[in-house]
């Protein structure tokens, strides 16, 4: 079984960022059975995108990043 990195950072203004391989991620919307994060590296029309459980300590989806975020 593969162990998966997911940690967790703060900003200056207190909102929690999720970090998975590399990339940085903000909480977009949180569902019923899962939590829905962003790419947060402001790269203009990046469509990057992580879904979590609720616990955020499991991936479940992932979407692409656009060429040349990160």
């Amino acid at each position: 079984m593969v162990t998966v990195e997911i940690q967790f950072v703060s900003t200056q203004r207190n909102l929690q960022k999720l970090v998975y391989r590399g990339m940085c991620y903000t909480l977009k919307q949180t569902n019923r059975n899962d939590k829905c994060w962003i790419c947060a590296s402001g790269t203009r029309g990046c469509t990057g995108k992580l879904c979590t459980n609720l616990d955020a300590t499991q991936v479940i989806r992932t979407g692409e990043h656009a060429e040349g975020c990160g």
